[in-house]
């Protein structure tokens, strides 16, 4: 673990224009997951499983096989998905680790975090009771609203089969995952099958989180920007600190979303499910209640549509970043933190990033404030 040293402040120039450069609007992870056909879904998650990417492959399960992975951890039943896991004690596993900082615990706040660290940990402590080596898939049968494939692999149980689901808004997904000696269970259930044997990892970058610039203050501070200002509140999530995503879940409360979006319109925040009544209930809620990323992602568009943002980062450009200092909050498990100042083309015309370091070395987002805002709310806050 290291302390950054202390940075010079550095000026950025920014032409002289009245407007700064506005940033190209691209397509979100989340909106990119390829669900629309029982191929195209069976398909990407046969993909992400082969390279181990688990994180993107979580997205292509049900809600119900979502929900199924979160109770079995809940229950501490890991056997039902890792035959042989002991709860208490799974090597590479940050859910297992009981001697890493608190922080670091809480950072795992979306559900494709703990999928993908549960099957890293099966991997490393030789518990994965399936592997999906080399995999080819053999057959897919789609209905109206069901579906079934066949994957075969080189190396486990082959071959696997995969019941697909419909969800009530169109989205094709993987429910269960069955194979000879497994048991009935979402996403499936081990039953008396042993571990994979030989089972071994992939190497280098595998999920959308390698891929996050979060080494130096500079880096985060740019990519959070960039990510607001091209829409992709869903990287901007990833990029955020454990006590600013946690801090998200205040908002969602009716009562506080007035000092996070002043002005929102809660009727019309689609696939979040917010703030709804049981007979006009979103389908989409029961599917995204345990990923707080997609649904702050769902929720700044739709303020963006409904032009209730007290800020735009559209344009924006960072002016500067300040010196390292140690942590301001004692006992909180940050290492150090700094700000970054941010020029906009709009209103505020400067904005100012709280960074912290985390215990792993990495640089996120706490909070951002502004002059006239509330200055201590995370992720932000504005006077009503």
């Amino acid at each position: 673990m290291r302390l950054t040293a202390c940075l010079t402040l550095t000026a950025l120039l920014v032409a002289a224009s009245p407007a700064l450069a506005q940033k190209t609007k691209t397509v979100s992870f989340i909106d990119s997951l390829n669900q629309a056909t029982a191929t195209e879904a069976v398909e990407s998650f046969v993909d992400a499983m082969e390279a181990q990417d688990f994180f993107s492959a979580y997205y292509y399960l049900s809600p119900e096989a979502k929900d199924g992975t979160y109770q079995t951890l809940a229950s501490l039943q890991f056997g039902k998905l890792l035959p042989g896991t002991d709860p208490f004690k799974m090597e590479g596993s940050v859910i297992g680790d009981r001697t890493l900082p608190a922080v670091l615990q809480e950072d795992l706040t979306e559900g494709a975090q703990i999928f993908d660290d549960l099957m890293q940990g099966a991997l490393v402590s030789g518990h994965a009771p399936f592997t999906f080596e080399d995999a080819e898939v053999m057959s897919i049968t789609e209905g109206d609203a069901e579906g079934m494939a066949e994957v075969a692999v080189s190396k486990g149980p082959s071959p696997l089969k995969l019941s697909l689901e419909k969800t009530e808004w169109g989205d094709w997904r993987v429910d269960e995952i069955t194979w000879e000696g497994s048991a009935e269970g979402k996403p499936w259930d081990a039953g008396e099958s042993a571990p994979v044997e030989g089972a071994t990892r992939a190497e280098g970058p595998r999920t959308i989180l390698d891929t996050l610039t979060t080494e130096t203050p500079e880096d985060v501070a740019e990519a959070f920007v960039n990510a607001f200002a091209a829409g992709d509140y869903y990287q901007a999530h990833l990029l955020m600190s454990p006590a600013a995503k946690r801090a998200l879940l205040d908002p969602m409360r009716p009562i506080m979303m007035m000092q996070f979006l002043p002005g929102l319109d809660e009727a019309d925040l689609p696939g979040t499910g917010l703030f709804r009544q049981v007979q006009r209930a979103d389908a989409l809620a029961f599917d995204t209640m345990r990923d707080p990323a997609v649904v702050m992602h769902r929720l700044l568009t739709a303020a963006e549509r409904q032009g209730v943002m007290p800020f735009s980062l559209d344009g924006a450009e960072i002016e500067g970043v300040g010196h390292v200092t140690e942590p301001s909050e004692p006992d909180t498990g940050i290492v150090a933190e700094t700000i970054a100042t941010v020029k906009t083309s709009g209103d505020p015309d400067r904005i100012t990033l709280h960074l912290v370091q985390l215990p792993n070395d990495q640089w996120r987002v706490d909070r951002l404030s502004w002059v006239g805002s509330l200055d201590k709310l995370r992720p932000w806050g504005v006077p009503i």
